[in-house]
């Protein structure tokens, strides 16, 4: 009966309580938790509320994505609660309040670089500092580039619930503009991707200082600096909207994901910055025989038992 309806698995194995399993399991529950929310009392509260529960399940279906492509080896359920408390906590006022005292503005490159990229950056960069700090040097690079994809995705959700909230006459009693409607209901499934590749990178850069391999001032600033460029040429007037503007998006997911990718092992991190994490299962499981060889030892067993009684 276990193989018909195996519901004892989720007591038994460990894989199936993982958070990938979770945020899947989450992702089936959303979309009609969110129906069900506005269908019963379709008013402005609700409207925000729906907002919000939208922004969340994109998010969460790219985390899911970006937890498949980095497969990050050191990174716990609790550290993911605390980047994503921090960054909901800080991240927005941050931002807000360096972008206001900058006088944001997007009319030119320079502009839109330092008055909108470096602070928003800057915010989703705290999370990662904050983790940095505690663990130090017990994570790699590429657990530090997840750690910032979080962060990212987190700000993006917010920055595409707000727009949507706030949006021209969307929820606000007022007729809707049918072309903002599907512009800010396009920034759900952009906003966090684009927002996780940049914090991202300035992730990975973080964690290459706390690996000890870089002083922190020869490498944290990089980081910053390319995914405030990034940013800032991703809202910049004259390229967003447009084919160039494309072309960063997509070139800010490879590059991402060539950081993803191009991180050292986490033994190669002990060696330099003497870290007590444990390796990656992978690292373990080439330390361990295989199924097959065991047959063949089994087989070779059997076979010398066998002998001596041919012989006689």
């Amino acid at each position: 009966m276990g193989s018909f309806l195996p519901l004892g698995a989720w007591v038994r194995s460990p894989s199936l309580r993982s958070w990938p399993v979770l945020v899947f399991v989450m992702l089936v529950t959303i979309p009609p938790v969110a129906i069900v929310v506005f269908y019963n009392h379709p008013d402005l509260a609700t409207f925000d509320q729906a907002a919000r529960i939208l922004a969340a399940y994109f998010a969460l279906a790219w985390l899911l994505l970006i937890g498949v492509i980095v497969r990050p080896a050191g990174i716990s359920k609790l550290l993911l609660i605390v980047v994503v408390a921090v960054a909901l906590v800080t991240q927005v006022p941050l931002a807000i309040t360096l972008e206001q005292t900058l006088h944001s503005s997007n009319s030119n490159l320079l502009a839109s670089v330092f008055t909108i990229g470096v602070p928003e950056e800057l915010a989703k960069a705290i999370p990662v500092i904050v983790i940095a700090l505690v663990a130090r040097r017990r994570l790699t690079p590429s657990d530090y580039l997840f750690l910032g994809a979080v962060s990212g995705l987190v700000f993006g959700a917010s920055e595409a619930e707000l727009y949507l909230t706030n949006g021209a006459g969307l929820g606000h009693g007022a007729a809707p503009d049918l072309v903002a409607a599907l512009e800010f209901v396009w920034r759900f499934p952009t906003d966090p991707i684009t927002h996780a590749c940049w914090a991202g990178i300035t992730g990975y850069f973080i964690g290459l200082a706390t690996t000890g391999r870089y002083k922190w001032f020869q490498v944290c600033w990089v980081g910053l600096a390319m995914a405030s460029i990034l940013h800032g040429l991703n809202d910049w007037n004259a390229l967003n909207g447009h084919w160039g503007w494309i072309a960063v998006v997509v070139g800010s997911g490879l590059l991402f994901l060539t950081y993803a990718k191009a991180s050292p092992p986490a033994s190669a991190a002990r060696e330099a910055g003497g870290s007590t994490a444990p390796a990656p299962a992978s690292a373990q499981a080439t330390a361990r025989p295989t199924a097959a060889t065991y047959d063949i030892e089994a087989e070779l067993a059997a076979l010398k038992k066998q002998l001596p009684d041919n012989a006689g």
